[in-house]
């Protein structure tokens, strides 16, 4: 019987087993170097982001303009957008002149790093001199192969931060902290704002309630029930980790985020115990009516508190291009045809409906007179404005003061002097003239003109005397004259002192 021999070498089965645990062990050394590598190169990508940001941030905190926005040129901000291209990768960051428009800097992520999206908002805007963001947002770097992610948030506040996607490691279950907070909803007229990252009641009322049955808050794929007091909390976080907290509303037809505006905090460390989501109620109701330029003869009067047209005809119009609507914060174009509505107002509440006219050199306000109602409450309709076409023609004469022995007749229309010597002047302090709807005052040298009057139209123009006691009207009978078109010079009103 053959014994084995000691020189004996492994079998090829012995080989195949070595190779195939040497290749396994291999392949997954060499994926976690690529993960680690992935990791490291999104992390750079994202610092290199965030340094970017808050340099163009301090230069318009600085006020520092470019040489293209010299001199008296304004500086108004800096933004920062998206490039829309195939490699998805570069970002365009522009300085915001009043007058010059200087040219932009594009600036590229590192290969094997892009945007996952274009930005929403499209524009990031710092305004100079302020700490205040519009456009904020968070935007997302992945790289190209998806499997690692970094979030930088630019919030309405100038905060700027950034940290990598979640991972398994992070997720609820997996630790022992936790985040907790409340959910509020606004009073009417409150305001809100987000300051250091946490958002803040600035002004006027809210109450912590639940904004709905199945309102909750998730967290890295988790969700979390908001109770009835508008309560959460969140459990079994890892500590030293920024999640993103989002609130989902229960009752979206009748509720909405107000801050944060897009319902999600990122950057929120587990311990956190001061989060606060603000809501307020959807407004369904709304304010209508019609704007009409009246004719030249049109009276209009307000009736329990609305304009009327009592006389004459009015064409529902609008009043020139740029002609809008205005209740309380909400706003809207007035139509061709002159109608208007405001939606989303709230019930119960007082509002200020004002009407700005698109061609205000063209148009005035007739009624309300100051293109204004105020304490109209939602759900009202017929809150209509009449404006008129403003006239350029225009009425003058002198006011005489003739003695007792002076004679003076009308003709054709106006009066004159036969005999005697006349001397222009005032018959006494608030002496005025009234021309249509205009009055002015007479001057100390006796003299008056009326503006803003239309061709064609029959005026009546009459004078007020400031002391009747110590004056009185010889010419025109009444102190009124009728019959009077615009543009008429020479329209004189002939006093006396009483005897």
């Amino acid at each position: 019987m053959r014994s084995r021999s000691a020189k004996q070498g492994f079998s090829l089965i012995e080989l195949l087993v070595a190779v195939s645990i040497t290749g396994v062990l291999f392949a997954g050394g060499l994926a976690a170097y690529k993960g680690i590598g992935a990791r490291q190169l999104i992390k750079d990508a994202g610092a290199s982001l965030q340094s970017s940001l808050r340099l163009y941030q301090q230069k318009a905190l600085a006020g520092e303009k470019p040489q293209e926005c010299a001199g008296d040129d304004k500086l108004l901000g800096y933004k920062v957008s998206y490039v829309n291209d195939e490699k998805k990768n570069s970002y365009l960051v522009e300085a915001v002149c009043e007058l010059a428009k200087p040219a932009g800097l594009v600036i590229s992520l590192p290969e094997g790093v892009e945007f996952k999206s274009a930005f929403v908002p499209e524009v990031i805007f710092f305004q100079v001199l302020s700490n205040h963001v519009e456009g904020a947002q968070t935007i997302t770097l992945t790289t190209t192969d998806g499997s690692t992610s970094y979030q930088v948030r630019v919030d309405q506040s100038g905060l700027i931060s950034g940290y990598l996607g979640p991972d398994r490691r992070s997720s609820p279950g997996k630790g022992s902290e936790l985040i907790s907070g409340l959910v509020y909803v606004l009073g009417t007229g409150a305001k809100v704002d987000l300051i250091s990252g946490r958002c803040k009641l600035l002004s006027g009322e809210s109450e912590a309630a639940r904004p709905g049955k199945n309102s909750k808050v998730g967290v890295g794929g988790a969700s979390f029930s908001v109770n009835t007091s508008g309560s959460f909390l969140i459990n079994k976080l890892v500590a030293d980790y920024p999640y993103s907290v989002g609130l989902t509303i229960g009752d979206e037809e009748n509720y909405v985020c107000r801050c944060p505006s897009d319902c999600v905090y990122n950057g929120v460390y587990a311990t956190a115990s001061d989060l606060g989501f603000y809501v307020e109620e959807i407004g369904y109701k709304s304010v209508a009516g019609t704007v009409s330029i009246a004719d030249n003869e049109a009276q209009v009067q307000m009736v329990e508190g609305k304009c009327q047209l009592a006389s004459g005809s009015a064409l529902m119009s609008k009043p020139g291009k740029g002609s809008k609507v205005s209740v309380g914060e909400e706003s809207t174009n007035v139509s061709n045809q002159g109608a208007y509505a405001v939606d989303g107002l709230f019930k119960g509440i007082a509002y200020t409906v004002a009407l700005t006219i698109g061609k205000p050199a063209d148009y005035g306000c007739l009624c309300p007179p100051d293109c204004s109602y105020s304490g109209i409450k939602a759900s009202a309709a017929g809150i209509d404005f009449y404006v008129k076409e403003i006239g350029n023609e225009s009425v003058g004469g002198t006011v005489y003061i003739v003695d007792g022995e002076a004679q003076v007749q009308e003709t054709e229309g106006k009066c004159q002097l036969t005999s005697g010597t006349p001397a222009a002047g005032k018959p006494g302090n608030g002496s005025k003239v009234a021309v249509g709807d205009q009055v002015t005052g007479v001057t100390s040298q006796g003299t008056y003109t009326i503006a803003n009057l239309y061709k064609g139209v029959s005026y009546t123009a009459a004078l007020t005397i400031g002391k009747p006691k110590l004056y009185e009207c010889v010419c025109p009978g009444g102190c009124s004259y009728t019959g009077i078109s615009a543009s008429d010079s020479g329209v004189d009103f002939y006093v006396k002192a009483v005897e």
